[in-house]
């Protein structure tokens, strides 16, 4: 640690400090079960709130009452080290950051006085994150451009926990944007991110059942707004390349993919004190003394987080889908979808339009059309799942074991209809074989 240039003026409470310079610093806290950061505890007593009290000085002269100012012209922080511990979840969830590289210009507490900001991070071990701009203190404001790569998610399971039922595999995000803080109070909001990103290389599975769920090369978003207090997101375009799912009606009507985002009674106590601090209950108005007033609307609408995605591209898809509610179970496997979802939202009562086309094989096109309103508490879905021609000579193995008979020529259609509304799931179906023409028997205990 290198201070110089300190310069001190008690007569105009004024100091100025030329340069600080850190080198190779360690600093390591964590979020304690209670939820208060254990380095804030070292600073209060026990039973203290963490706030800090009022002090006044009467009968002062207008001088005597002004307060100090003060001005680094720089700050330098080099490959230094900071490790942060979330105990609150059922697992610790550790975040490092190393090397910390950070460089400060400018840094005053003079009103609208403005400061450079460079930062040089390593996350986690393989991701880095790059940020440069303009920060003050009076006000408080924050415009930072970002640039993220390889942020590993894997490494954030045990926050993933809190909202989904899934693991994650492998998968990275990168983020290519701008990132704005300004003051409760001051016009817009108080957090908003302005850009892209994307997720590469992901593969998750169900943690219920232990098998692949969702994988795909590259989703990428464009045109993101996200905002916090208010809350809200909007993306112009999401694009998927190469996405494979595994789609699954079970005999109870539940859809196997309703498990990636999950918050359900059976969260622990951690992962609801993690969520309760991540969507705060307070209303989008800040009180007085930039106190935030507590909402007076239901549990609901303070979770309420209103999205919209006006469209969603899938580009050479696979699927492996199956029912297993239909008496006699379907499945098939689907490949080179393509297609979009449009007008996404998360308000109540609205539908997206539907239009995907793939492939069971070379000469049996699928078709899947629709509305959905996949994002809104209420789920709806009203889809039209249309395979034409499919052969049924490569269900041979099933009809020979359950029928007694190989399947020597045949094609099949298939057209199933799901509603879901209220969450309740309703399913038709209608069949029409083609040609079916059946080999010689052949001996199977389980022919029927």
């Amino acid at each position: 640690l290198s201070v110089k240039g300190i310069d001190i003026d008690l007569s105009n409470k004024k100091a100025v400090v030329a340069a600080v310079y850190l080198k190779k610093m360690r600093f390591q806290d964590s979020l304690d079960k209670d939820g208060i950061m254990h380095s804030q505890k070292l600073f209060f007593p026990e039973g203290s709130s963490g706030e800090g009290g009022q002090f006044s000085i009467t009968n002062t002269t207008d001088s005597e009452d002004r307060k100090w100012s003060f001005t680094l012209n720089e700050m330098k922080m080099e490959d230094s080290r900071i490790v942060i511990e979330n105990d609150t979840l059922t697992e610790t969830q550790k975040v490092k950051l190393e090397p910390v590289n950070v460089n400060l210009k400018g840094v005053s507490n003079e009103k609208d006085s403005k400061m450079e900001v460079t930062l040089d991070l390593g996350l986690n071990d393989t991701g880095s994150v790059k940020m440069k701009g303009h920060a003050g203190l009076n006000p408080i404001f924050v415009v930072i451009d970002t640039q993220a790569t390889q942020l590993p998610l894997h490494s954030f399971q045990p926050t993933l926990n809190a909202f989904t039922e899934i693991d994650v595999v492998v998968g990275t995000v990168n983020l290519d944007g701008r990132v704005k803080y300004m003051s409760p109070g001051s016009e817009g909001p108080v957090i908003r991110y302005e850009g892209g990103a994307s997720i590469d290389g992901l593969m998750i599975t169900d943690q219920a059942y232990t098998e692949d769920l969702l994988r795909w090369e590259s989703l990428s978003l464009s045109g993101i707004v996200f905002d916090v207090m208010p809350y809200g997101c909007n993306i112009s375009e999401i694009v998927i390349s190469k996405p494979y799912a595994k789609v699954i009606i079970r005999q109870d009507g539940t859809l196997n993919l309703s498990r990636v985002v999950s918050v359900s009674d059976s969260k622990g106590d951690g992962e609801k004190l993690l969520l309760s601090k991540v969507l705060p209950d307070r209303d989008d108005k800040g009180g007085e003394d930039g106190q935030a007033i507590l909402a007076e609307s239901s549990e609901r609408e303070q979770r309420e987080f209103p999205i919209i995605v006006k469209e969603v591209r899938f580009e050479d898809g696979s699927a492996d889908f199956a029912d297993l509610s239909l008496k006699r179970n379907f499945a098939t496997a689907i490949h080179g979808l393509n297609g979009s979802v449009k007008g996404l939202t998360s308000e109540p009562g609205t539908r997206a339009d539907v239009l995907l086309n793939g492939k069971v094989d070379e000469h049996a096109p699928v078709n899947i059309a629709g509305k959905v309103n996949l994002l809104s508490a209420d789920k709806y879905i009203d889809l039209s799942l249309s395979f034409k021609n499919m052969e049924l000579t490569t269900v041979t193995p099933y009809s020979a074991k359950f029928a007694g008979y190989p399947i020597k020529k045949g094609k099949m259609s298939l057209d199933l209809k799901y509603n879901l509304s209220e969450n309740i799931l309703v399913g038709e179906n209608a069949i029409f074989i083609d040609q079916l023409t059946l080999g010689d028997r052949i001996e199977s205990e389980d022919a029927t």
